[in-house]
């Protein structure tokens, strides 16, 4: 977790030293190259949408707060196993209840694209 963490939160930063010199910079110039490599591998894995862009939260998402009933609702109302955790990513109504942010995503159309109707 932690590390997938980490990866998101760079996936789109450059690093560049506070005190300029030889070994700080060499130190960022490293860390951005290997990101560089990170964000390479991702482009050849995952497939870019239709807007062109590669959307890389299928292979980052953490659902370990997600029982069995939780995930199983999920990928049963999905269009695909591929889809059923998508809509996850938009509940944010800070209820801290899934069955809660379901029907609220539900009831704003967040879950239309990727989910059944019930």
């Amino acid at each position: 977790m932690l590390a997938s963490s980490l990866v998101r939160s760079f996936l789109t930063a450059r690093l560049y030293p506070i005190e300029s010199n030889e070994r700080n910079q060499k130190i960022t110039d490293d860390f951005n190259k290997a990101f560089d490599a990170i964000r390479a591998l991702l482009a050849e894995m995952v497939p870019p949408g239709a807007d062109g862009k590669h959307d890389v939260f299928a292979y980052f998402i953490d659902v370990i707060w997600v029982d069995l009933g939780q995930a199983l609702y999920a990928i049963g109302r999905a269009q695909s196993v591929a889809t059923a955790f998508k809509p996850l990513q938009y509940m944010t109504f800070a209820t801290r209840d899934f069955w809660t942010e379901s029907a609220f995503a539900d009831k704003q159309g967040l879950t239309a694209q990727h989910w059944h109707p019930i």
